[in-house]
């Protein structure tokens, strides 16, 4: 990105990298059923609505100042809180995919304990809470999960050590704050930042709808340039055409964008499975996997005696 470009689609790009560097997903070997799959869904889509309430709150500012000197410092501000967006996406996708670890081992180890960086820069609010100990599904934890404001390095470590709360020097950790759009649980809810976050607050409902809703265009129409990558590949006795891609591109499907994203994984959609004949649509085949808990379909069509990749569907009726 260069220097001086801030647009939301520019922006968006920094944010979607920093989400793929902390939920650590490659959409090239990520399967179906993985959840985090949809966990990193969830969050580019995010990315996308907070960079597009960004630019929208940005641009409120301009209109409300005359100079171009005035202009120049609100341009210059918005550039300089990048870094540390990019640096709070990034550890709340960190965050999100631990959240998921923790989801898995809880029966080994039911608690959470959260830990600071123990430096002189930890917050004083923080340093209280440091070595507290509480089940994974105790409610402090639905909003007050690390990171709790910009620039903060504290953590929750999984551990099957005993609760500890009722320690005198916890007394009162309830009362602990956490700045407006920190005020959640990334893991949970599958988000960046909360609702309460500032660019998410000064707009009258009319205009925040517009906002999200030009926002899931846009990152819908990001995911369209998935499966470029697979042209001209064979697995097993499939090849993957452009045509074939387009066609997948434009197949509707409940989870669409899933669907897009499943296209640079093809190998694992394709090779080693069986395929069977598709009812009523001679020439075709089909083999079934599940995607976000519901049948999805991988579609090969019979030419010249050789198969080629034709569409994913949540319909066998495509």
């Amino acid at each position: 990105m260069a220097a001086d470009e801030d647009t939301p689609e520019a922006v968006f790009n920094l944010y979607q990298k920093q989400v793929q560097m902390g939920t650590q997903v490659d959409l090239s070997k990520i399967t179906p059923d993985n959840p985090r799959l949809k966990l990193f869904d969830n969050l580019q889509a995010d990315a996308a609505k907070y960079a597009h309430f960004r630019q929208a709150q940005k641009e409120k500012e301009l209109i409300e100042v005359r100079t171009d000197l005035d202009k120049q410092k609100i341009e210059k501000k918005y550039k300089n809180y990048r870094q540390v967006e990019e640096q709070t996406i990034f550890a709340h996708s960190a965050a999100a995919e631990r959240w998921m670890g923790f989801e898995e081992n809880a029966d080994i180890y039911p608690n959470l304990e959260y830990r600071t960086a123990g430096d002189s820069d930890v917050r004083a609010e923080h340093a209280k809470l440091d070595g507290i100990i509480l089940p994974m599904n105790d409610p402090f934890w639905s909003g007050h999960t690390p990171p709790l404001g910009w620039g903060c390095r504290c953590e929750l470590v999984q551990t099957d050590d005993p609760v500890n709360k009722d320690q005198e020097k916890y007394k009162g950790f309830e009362d602990t704050t956490a700045p407006k759009g920190f005020d959640f649980n990334p893991g949970v809810e599958q988000k960046l930042f909360s609702d309460s976050a500032g660019y998410y607050t000064s707009f009258s409902k009319s205009k925040a709808d517009e906002i999200a809703t030009t926002a899931q265009g846009f990152y819908y129409d990001f995911t369209k340039q998935y499966g470029a990558s697979q042209v001209g590949k064979i697995f097993g006795k499939v090849k993957v055409t452009k045509a074939g891609i387009k066609q997948a591109i434009e197949q509707p499907h409940r989870d669409y964008t899933l669907k897009n994203m499943l296209l640079e994984n093809l190998k694992g959609l394709i090779k080693g499975k069986t395929f069977k004949p598709v009812p009523g649509k001679e020439g075709f085949q089909y083999a079934p996997f599940n995607l976000n808990g519901k049948n999805s379909y991988v579609v090969v069509q019979e030419k010249a005696g050789k198969l080629e990749f034709t569409t994913i569907s949540d319909t066998l009726n495509f």
